[in-house]
């Protein structure tokens, strides 16, 4: 605003609140600046920091608030996320409940009315559920860790081993067969 005029006095005061420098107000002037000026542009750059630091204040206070809600409705989504988890978590748990007490009852079942046994590759006995044991008249204690070929009728023997190896080698084979309890009886059974 001087155009080619050069200044005799020129005032140069901080836009500073505390220790926050904010600005810089110049003035230039073709007198020199009284006293009362100076005071009155130093109050009045006082002020205007006073202002700018207030401003900037709330500027970023809105822009902490913004955040704020932001985060508060993606954790009130995540929230509903987490309930909705937890419902199908608790659908699928109560269904693999029901499906595995509907396996227990078909695993009684089948314990009640077959003849089970488990056998390692060579024939040695594993474990036998009750039927078996009822039914061939043993205890377990006399019968585990032993050959399967202590039930087996010895004329049988030979045809047994040929079968035990077809079913050992991934062949699926039922048959009629003929198996001695401990009593010497023997029981005609289907083997699978």
């Amino acid at each position: 605003g001087l155009g080619d005029a050069t200044p005799k006095s020129l005032l140069i005061v901080p836009l500073k609140f505390e220790d926050d420098i904010l600005g810089i107000v110049e003035l230039a002037s073709f007198r020199e600046f009284e006293k009362f000026e100076i005071r009155f542009v130093e109050e009045l750059a006082q002020s205007i920091a006073s202002t700018l630091l207030t401003a900037k204040i709330n500027a970023r206070t809105e822009q902490l608030l913004n955040d704020s809600q932001k985060q508060s409705e993606e954790l009130a989504a995540r929230e509903i996320e987490v309930r909705q988890n937890m419902e199908e978590m608790r659908a699928t748990q109560e269904l693999a409940q029901r499906r595995e007490a509907a396996l227990s009852g078909i695993l009684s079942a089948v314990d009640n009315t077959l003849m089970k046994g488990e056998y390692e590759l060579d024939g040695t006995l594993i474990s036998v559920n009750n039927r078996h044991l009822q039914t061939m008249g043993y205890q377990l204690k006399e019968i585990k860790g032993k050959n399967i070929e202590m039930f087996i009728p010895k004329e049988e023997l030979e045809y047994f081993r040929k079968v035990w190896a077809s079913v050992i080698s991934g062949t699926p084979r039922q048959l009629e067969v003929k198996r001695r309890t401990k009593t010497g009886e023997e029981l005609w059974l289907i083997n699978q």
